[in-house]
């Protein structure tokens, strides 16, 4: 019988409905679900120690070592700074309450081998903006999805070989399918204080589907990204921008 991975998902002692779970055997994702009513969840694993990542948009984030037939309870908070976290696949990303508002369908390539990038970017005080890169024979296509007063505006180019290395530069450097998942140094909510930004960057590539959200990113590799990719699509971005 296959071994199960049981638990409950709580905030300040209250069981959490709902919880996206995700399981990962160093850094492989290899089980997700949500937690029912009662704030409880099972998936099926091999037996093993894994890292158990727990996200609710209410409550935060947490994440501990479990094993098979050992239930446990995790406890999730904002106060440690929700960084990164990975999200298995794009229906996962499109079922939570965040994306709602974006008016996007789950992420799809263009064609089989291209490689593909969206990035949802919410900034205080600006426009939200859906920003998507893809590698197609032609070159590199960028797609420019903005919040208007009168709904959305979607802009698409074809960018530079110049400015496609450039960004191709700083994908390598922000070590994307390596990031952590989740930083628990208070950096985010240091800068949080400052001026707030949430992204979820969303990518098709060689290594398969990854979904990572951060808050925050200032100070990190991801800011780095940011601001390239941006320029990228025709955005001006200040630093104070990326925070």
């Amino acid at each position: 019988m296959t071994p199960l991975l049981a638990g409950t998902i709580v905030c300040e002692g209250t069981p959490l409905a709902e919880a996206v779970v995700v399981v990962s055997d160093e850094g492989v994702v290899v089980a997700s679900g949500r937690t029912g009513p009662t704030g409880s969840f099972s998936l099926a694993v091999d037996p093993g120690r894994y890292t158990v990542r727990a996200l609710h948009p209410d409550a935060g984030a947490g994440q501990l070592i479990a094993v098979p037939g050992e239930p446990f309870t995790l406890a999730l908070t904002r106060a440690a700074c929700f960084g990164f976290v990975d999200l298995p696949d794009p229906h996962t990303l499109t079922a939570e309450p965040f994306p709602t508002t974006w008016s996007v369908a789950p992420l799809e390539r263009p064609c089989p081998d291209c490689t593909t990038y969206r990035w949802f970017w919410e900034r205080v005080g600006r426009s939200p903006a859906v920003l998507r890169l893809d590698w197609v024979p032609e070159g590199l296509r960028s797609t420019v999805r903005a919040r208007t007063a009168d709904g959305w505006s979607e802009r698409t180019t074809m960018v530079s070989p110049r400015r496609a290395r450039k960004l191709d530069l700083a994908l390598t450097r922000s070590g994307y399918w390596q990031l952590e998942h989740l930083d628990t140094g208070g950096a985010c909510a240091a800068a949080g204080a400052i001026g707030e930004s949430e992204w979820t960057i969303e990518a098709w590539s060689t290594p398969g589907y990854r979904a990572v959200y951060r808050y925050s990113p200032a100070g990190t590799p991801v800011a780095v990204l940011g601001r390239e990719w941006a320029r990228a699509a025709g955005l001006r971005v200040r630093r104070r921008d990326l925070y």
